[in-house]
């Protein structure tokens, strides 16, 4: 997925996707200039526009315009709708999707399964600190979902599906350096990795011995328990 601006200082901005296998680009209308925070999981992308909707769309259908596309944000009772932040597909189940609620410490969790009957389960997320503000999700994968908590800092964290229950680093990242810029953080397996904001390395970060080291454990088995166990769903308007 790109944005296409006709010039170099062109105001006008279009969105278009394509395939690897063809490389056959096509253009997604009724967005105004903007579509960004998503990913693309097997034949699924998901964007936020930049007036904090959500779209999941299905590229096997080839959309034309948004509206093609399953819109995310659900509305409360007075036919408000909520503002969205973040979006990220399961990269274990392009039919999942996990998002933010804008400035609240709510990660919402959506089956897709069915688009008839969608299912949205709210998870209350830890605040780090006590003026934190942002809870930007980074990436999603099965019972785990890394992201990063901004008040003064911004902290690189995991929160767990299964266990609800939140992880975040003590401390700070280098006894040289007070900042902590943790963005765009993705693990595989025991791997945690991240770039610092603003500047101009990576970091790659082993939680098998952070565990060992800080008692912070991500990786901790879950119990029979919390396997089974499953919140409620939120009520959707």
């Amino acid at each position: 997925m790109i944005h296409v601006s006709e010039g170099y200082q062109s105001s006008v901005t279009t969105i278009k996707y394509a395939s690897s296998k063809d490389w056959e680009w096509h253009e997604l209308g009724g967005i105004n200039n903007y579509a960004g925070e998503g990913n693309i999981v097997g034949d699924h992308l998901t964007f936020i526009t930049n007036n904090r909707e959500l779209y999941y769309c299905d590229l096997r259908k080839y959309p034309k315009h948004i509206n093609d596309c399953f819109k995310l944000n659900r509305k409360d009772e007075s036919g408000e709708e909520e503002l969205g932040h973040s979006p990220r597909i399961d990269l274990d189940d392009e039919y999942r999707v996990v998002y933010n609620i804008y400035h609240q410490n709510i990660f919402v969790e959506v089956d897709l399964h069915d688009l008839e009957k969608p299912k949205y389960t709210e998870h209350v997320i830890s605040k780090l600190f006590s003026n934190s503000w942002g809870w930007e999700i980074d990436m999603l994968k099965g019972n785990r979902v890394s992201y990063s908590d901004s008040a003064n800092d911004d902290i690189g964290c995991f929160y767990r599906f299964d266990k609800q229950k939140t992880y975040c680093q003590t401390g700070n990242n280098f006894s040289t350096d007070p900042a902590n810029l943790m963005g765009y953080n993705v693990f595989w397996g025991k791997w945690h990795f991240w770039k610092e904001i603003g500047r101009t390395f990576a970091i790659m970060r082993d939680w098998e011995c952070y565990c060992e080291e800080n008692n912070v454990c991500p990786l901790e088995p879950a119990t029979e328990e919390e396997l089974n166990h499953k919140p409620p769903l939120a009520p959707l308007a």
